[in-house]
């Protein structure tokens, strides 16, 4: 039986006090079960998960996406790999669990969070060398074109900081919305609130995964929706009667 350090201060994390129940539940289910190991990188399966905790597949998957946004945990559905993102740096304390850290991650099938796991871990020094130029045998790849090869960290620095993330279909992860994309649409939509109504579309993805855009039709199906808002607006404006009387015509003359 393999004992997990929990820091007290979990329960005071703001990123951790705004989560409900469940997700709570999930987060330290993912710290503390038996399959998860000391790296916080670990194979679990979602069908383990529904297993031990009860919890449905699909709330789960909705959960997971949502610990995900703050960057508590990222999962790879296509090897069923999960990482707790701060782990290791509770449990992995000394040179022979670093050790042990390479060799764990031989096992995980060359999942793609482990390029982001050692990106994050840079100063334990864990001696392993992702395989970029390679492929996992037997796993669809997808066709990369020239401008998609721009990594997030290059793309956080033209852009500026994430407001939020959100999700795309399973194999594309998330699309990330910028300041800059905000300021943009709303130009182009005065008529509304894009801040609001871009968090009610990261909702509408959370809550509807089967219907999830790729990264190429993600900007499409914002702009779609922020347009139909913007017209229902107008509409509702052309349809309000004009205000009139003396004290309607002091403050439009004043």
């Amino acid at each position: 039986m393999a004992y997990k350090i929990i820091d007290d201060r979990l329960w005071s994390d703001p990123k951790v006090k705004e989560l409900n129940e469940i997700d709570k539940l999930l987060f330290l289910f993912f710290i503390t079960n038996r399959n998860s190991h000391y790296s916080g990188i670990y194979y679990l399966p979602l069908s383990y998960i529904e297993e031990e905790t009860g919890i449905k597949k699909s709330i789960i998957e909705k959960g997971i996406n949502t610990l995900s946004i703050p960057y508590l945990v990222k999962y790879d559905y296509n090897l069923s790999v999960i990482w707790v993102v701060n782990m290791a740096n509770y449990q992995a304390k000394g040179q022979k669990l670093i050790k042990g850290i390479s060799n764990h991650l031989e096992t995980l099938h060359k999942t793609i969070l482990i390029k982001d796991f050692l990106k994050h871990y840079e100063h334990l020094q864990i001696p392993y060398r992702y395989p970029i130029d390679t492929l996992s045998v037997g796993y669809p790849t997808e066709t990369v074109s020239e401008e998609e090869t721009v990594s997030e960290e290059e793309t956080e620095e033209y852009c500026g900081e994430v407001i939020l993330k959100i999700p795309l279909i399973k194999s594309h992860g998330f699309f990330n919305v910028y300041q800059k994309d905000i300021n943009e649409w709303q130009e182009s939509y005065p008529g509304i609130d894009v801040n609001m109504w871009i968090k009610a579309i990261r909702q509408w993805n959370i809550d509807n995964h089967n219907n999830r855009k790729t990264k190429a039709g993600i900007r499409k199906h914002i702009s779609n929706w922020l347009s139909r808002e913007q017209n229902k607006a107008r509409s509702f404006n052309k349809k309000q009667p004009e205000k009139t009387g003396p004290l309607y015509d002091i403050t439009r003359n004043g």
